[in-house]
């Protein structure tokens, strides 16, 4: 006999929350279907909590995308570098934050989602509603099944791109340099890769204080990995959170062969 959901676990809870959850019906046009999808995963991934701070930081990540820029940068810093916030993430005490009582945690990860990430889902929607066109190579072809691929979201190239491009560079910042001049490298790519939202002062000021240099280059040392993970949140994600609100915004895809064209009036 199954438990009543008010006494599953968590995770349980979650799952059913979001089980069976029809977005393409729901909404009207394919590529908010898409992206919609994505946004649910942001949901239920904060929702479950994470295990990690590294998980975190791949999870604003993920909301990054989602969310096509809409969360402001600072955002990234607040969250992923607040003790009692971490705490409540990971389900355990966190930096000087001590473990915080039996259903607290998911408490402040509801009031996260309903506080943060919903808004940011909502600005999401609006700016991306009339900008986003769909395109398919068959005129009989029903669009709704480009709503199966998660990996392009909103239906646009250009941001499946730079998700793959954010998901490199926060990997390779999280791991470590094997040099300074592989860090130096790996600064140009960030630069480049989120169309120069990430700023160089950031990585200059990185590269000439002494301490920071040497955490990126520190593969072993858990402090390294704290500092990265802070370098992350304070520089790396709130540039490439800038760059998907220009790219959602401004970028107009254009198919490689003739395709059929799917646009909404503005009006």
């Amino acid at each position: 006999m199954s438990k009543p959901l008010s006494e599953a676990s968590p995770g349980a809870r979650v799952e059913a929350a979001f089980r069976g959850e029809a977005v393409e019906e729901d909404v009207p046009r394919p590529a908010l279907a898409n992206l919609s999808r994505r946004q649910q995963r942001v949901l239920a991934s904060l929702l479950d909590g994470f295990e990690s701070r590294r998980d975190v930081l791949q999870w604003m990540q993920d909301v990054v995308i989602a969310t096509v820029g809409a969360l402001d940068g600072e955002w990234f810093v607040t969250r992923a570098t607040d003790a009692s916030i971490m705490s409540a993430l990971l389900g355990e005490g966190w930096g000087t934050a001590r473990a915080l009582e039996d259903g607290t945690p998911e408490e402040v990860r509801r009031g996260i989602a309903a506080q943060d990430i919903l808004p940011a889902v909502h600005q999401a929607q609006r700016k991306f509603r009339w900008s986003a066109s769909e395109y398919y190579d068959d005129p009989d072809h029903d669009p709704s099944d480009l709503t199966d691929d998660p990996d392009a979201p909103g239906m646009r190239p250009a941001l499946k791109v730079l998700d793959e491009q954010l998901s490199w560079a926060l990997d390779q910042l999280l791991e470590g340099f094997e040099s300074d001049e592989a860090f130096l490298a790996w600064g140009e790519r960030a630069i480049q890769m989120s169309y120069a939202e990430v700023d160089s002062e950031a990585v200059e000021d990185a590269f000439f204080e002494t301490e920071v240099r040497r955490r990126m280059t520190d593969r072993t040392d858990a402090r390294a990995r704290f500092v990265r993970e802070s370098w992350a949140a304070e520089y790396l994600l709130p540039g490439f959170n800038r760059a998907a609100a220009r790219v959602a915004s401004h970028t107009s895809e254009v198919p490689e062969q003739e395709q059929t064209r799917m646009e909404v009036p503005s009006g």
